[in-house]
């Protein structure tokens, strides 16, 4: 920490375990074992009281051992960048920007903005526009894919699903009726493409 920074490293390390019972007439059960290692940096920099940048990298790995799923492993890289800016003392405006690399989807990119306007000591107005992403998981690309004979009706991954991607926009508004009331109401779109739908 600094007079104007503070960088931030967080390093994590997650094992799971499970067993999953298909169903009662099967006599062998899905098992599972999986591993999350996550790394990430987080730079904050204060240009002046009304301006300030977020900079920041992620990179994580995640595994499976499974009888069921078979045996996978990927590698995650993100990139970022975030400014938050007061013009004036009752807006607030916020952009980002990601960038990811995923062996499982390849290259994504991921803008962000956002705004606050307080109007009124009572009326603050708010809005945002950004794309998100979402990576198929393990059990969608490779659900029942290494067993050697599947049964009618059993559902099959497929490891060849793209990432979904969508897009979204919101406008709201808060009232603050009193010191003990609030008022709101939100009005939001989803464009999505690519839907994982298991």
């Amino acid at each position: 920490t600094g007079n104007n920074t503070k960088t931030d490293i967080n390093v994590a390390h997650k094992r799971n375990t499970d067993e999953f019972i298909f169903s009662p007439d099967f006599p062998s059960t899905n098992q599972h074992v999986t591993n999350l290692f996550n790394v990430n940096v987080n730079h904050l920099r204060e240009f002046t009281p009304r301006f300030s940048m977020n900079f920041g990298g992620q990179l994580s790995r995640r595994s499976i051992e499974s009888n069921d799923r078979g045996n996978h492993e990927d590698m995650h890289l993100g990139l970022y960048v975030m400014g938050v800016y007061r013009p004036v003392q009752e807006l607030i405006l916020t952009g980002s920007l990601r960038y990811d690399y995923d062996e499982n989807y390849d290259s994504e990119v991921t803008p962000q903005f956002n705004l606050s306007w307080q109007a009124t000591p009572a009326w603050r107005i708010r809005g945002s526009v950004g794309r998100s992403i979402r990576a198929a998981n393990y059990t969608e690309r490779y659900v029942s894919f290494n067993l050697p004979n599947l049964t009618p009706g059993r559902n099959l991954g497929n490891p060849d699903l793209l990432a979904e991607r969508s897009w979204s926009q919101e406008v709201g508004f808060d009232y603050d009726l009193n010191d003990y009331w609030q008022l709101k109401a939100t009005g939001f779109l989803r464009q999505a493409g690519n839907l994982v739908d298991y």
